[in-house]
């Protein structure tokens, strides 16, 4: 099955045709959509389905106080669709865990992916209609779709790779600069590095019911799980104290070793980093060290509310570690790139420029 990108669902969504996203649970396929939905300007619906009903109705057309026909009508959620597209805005509807519902919800989802009908209403072209399913041994109750509905759209295949969620979770998923927690910015730049030096812990879905109904690990476990230890580091935890709330949310072996990981990693404090860029050995250390210390300096720069100020700083410190680790340097100044894409008042120094080709070239711009 052809892997989801960014650039696909682009050229899908401007296509409107129908498309069905496939991916285990907690990989961030809903987070997938509502990206673009975001960076498409387009109105995002995402109904709760799980009975035909709630799709469409029967409502009465009373003429001369007497009931002359029946029309079947979009529920709220699809008819906010149609108000939106029939106003000029694009609008995406969201079906998720498609082939989870019962036999007779699935055909009627199934016909609105297709045709985009809805009882006596068909939406107009602007929608785009999209779903999404886990495969049916990592669902309750999933099942496949029968070969003439599976025919009738198009079909992706979404689990990122270690490095896609590193990039992710640094960059907000595409969705543009954001600042942030100090404590939030630490711990996604750390995640981000960890991710990259230990791909294989990124998702792990248990083959044991017992198992898989506790903590596991998964893209949306480890951002849960960063959330709730940055909560705990503006708490006043320390970094390992903090850490130790991921157990609950990726299960206590993957993150053993994150907090074994984060204990040797030895960080130097970020603040100092931007002023003093030789205060750590970018070339004697290994890649992943180098990699946590420059993201967690890029994110804590961009989290500051006087981000205008320390973006020569930040900026400086990378074009320094690009002249002695450019792999380390592209990757982490992504959340740099982007915040000029989204504030372009912030001005170019001169390592941007020298950084832009390469920046380009993997997507960051």
């Amino acid at each position: 099955m052809l892997k989801a990108s960014v650039r696909t669902l682009r050229a899908l969504y401007r296509a409107r045709v129908p498309t069905l996203v496939w991916g285990p649970p907690g990989v961030g396929k809903t987070a997938m959509i509502e990206a673009l939905a975001e960076e498409a300007g387009a109105v995002l619906l995402v109904p709760h389905v799980r009975a035909p009903e709630d799709m469409a109705v029967p409502v009465p057309v009373h003429r001369d106080g007497e009931v002359a026909e029946v029309r079947v009508v979009p529920t709220s959620a699809f008819a906010e669709a149609v108000r939106a597209a029939q106003a000029g805005r694009p609008a995406i509807v969201f079906l998720d865990e498609l082939n989870t519902l019962s036999a007779a919800t699935m055909a009627a989802a199934l016909r609105f992916l297709d045709s985009g009908r809805l009882g006596d209403t068909r939406l107009p072209e602007n929608v785009w209609r999209v779903g999404a399913a886990n495969p049916p041994e990592m669902s309750a109750g999933g099942r496949w779709l029968p070969p003439p509905a599976a025919n009738r759209l198009i079909h992706l295949e979404y689990i990122p790779s270690a490095q896609e969620w590193a990039e992710g979770i640094l960059t907000g998923w595409g969705r543009g600069w954001n600042p942030d927690s100090q404590s939030w910015a630490l711990v996604r730049g750390l995640l981000a590095a960890f991710m990259r030096a230990r791909p294989e812990l990124l998702l792990r879905v248990p083959s044991d019911p017992v198992e898989a109904s506790g903590p596991w690990p998964s893209p949306r476990s480890w951002t849960m799980g960063g959330r709730a230890m940055s909560a705990l580091l503006d708490d006043g935890a320390s970094l390992v104290e903090a850490a130790v709330i991921l157990e609950a949310a990726v299960g206590p072996g993957p993150a053993a070793e994150f907090i074994s990981w984060v204990r040797d990693l030895d960080l130097p404090d970020p603040e100092m980093l931007l002023d003093q860029p030789s205060l750590f050995d970018w070339a004697g250390h290994p890649a992943d060290r180098c990699f946590a210390a420059l993201s967690g300096v890029v994110a804590y720069a961009v989290s500051r509310p006087d981000f205008q100020d320390t973006w020569k700083k930040a900026w400086r410190l990378v074009g320094h570690v690009f002249a002695i680790r450019k792999d380390v340097a592209i990757v982490a100044a992504r959340p740099l790139a982007q915040a000029w894409v989204k504030n372009p008042r912030l001005g170019i120094p001169e390592e941007l420029g020298q950084l832009l080709p390469f920046l380009r070239e993997v997507g960051a711009l």
